[in-house]
C-alpha cells in the first residue's frame, strides 16, 4: 500500500495528510510520509472526502489507515459511514435539524409509550369499529400504530 522509499522511522507512527482521492474504503493521501494508500478505520464514522486534512497511522506490516477528518475541506455535505447492523444506544436522543429525510425500504419506530397506547385502544377499536379507529388515528395521528391491526 506504501510506497516503498517510505523510512522505517514513519511506520507505527500517526501522520496527517490531505485526501486525494476516494474509492469506497480506499483513500489516497499526500503528505510528509508521501502517497500513501489507506484502508479508512471503523471507527473513522466521518467518511473522508478529497481536500479533507485526516489522521492516518503507518504500521510496520505496510498497512495504513485513515483514523479521523480533522479538517473537513471537501464541501458542505458529510457521511458518517457506519458498520452494518449498527445500534445507537443512549439514555437520551435528541436530534434537531432544519431538515430531515428519511429513506428506509422498511421502517419500525416503537416507543413503550407506544405499547401502552396501544394497549389501550385495541380494545376501544374492537368494540367502536374501524371509522373509530380512523378518527381516532387522525386526531392523535397514530394511524400506523392503531388504525391497523398486527
Amino acid at each position: 500500500m506504501l510506497r516503498p522509499q517510505l523510512q522505517q522511522h514513519l511506520h507505527n507512527a500517526l501522520h496527517a495528510g490531505t485526501v486525494r482521492s476516494v474509492d469506497a474504503d480506499v483513500v489516497l493521501i499526500v503528505g510528509q510520509a508521501g502517497l500513501v494508500s489507506a484502508m479508512r478505520a471503523e471507527s473513522c464514522l466521518l467518511a473522508p472526502q478529497v481536500h479533507d486534512t485526516v489522521l492516518f497511522v503507518l504500521l510496520d506490516d505496510g498497512s495504513a489507515w485513515v483514523l479521523s477528518v480533522l479538517r473537513r475541506n471537501g464541501g458542505e455535505e458529510a457521511c458518517l459511514r457506519l458498520p452494518k447492523n449498527t445500534n445507537l444506544e443512549t439514555h437520551a436522543l435528541r436530534i434537531k435539524t432544519a431538515e430531515t429525510e428519511f429513506e428506509a425500504e422498511s421502517l419500525r419506530l416503537q416507543g413503550a409509550r407506544d405499547q401502552a397506547h396501544r394497549a389501550v385502544c385495541e380494545p376501544q377499536r374492537a368494540f367502536f369499529g374501524a371509522e373509530w379507529a380512523d378518527s381516532h388515528a387522525r386526531l392523535y395521528g397514530c394511524a400506523q400504530l392503531c388504525a391497523q391491526p398486527d
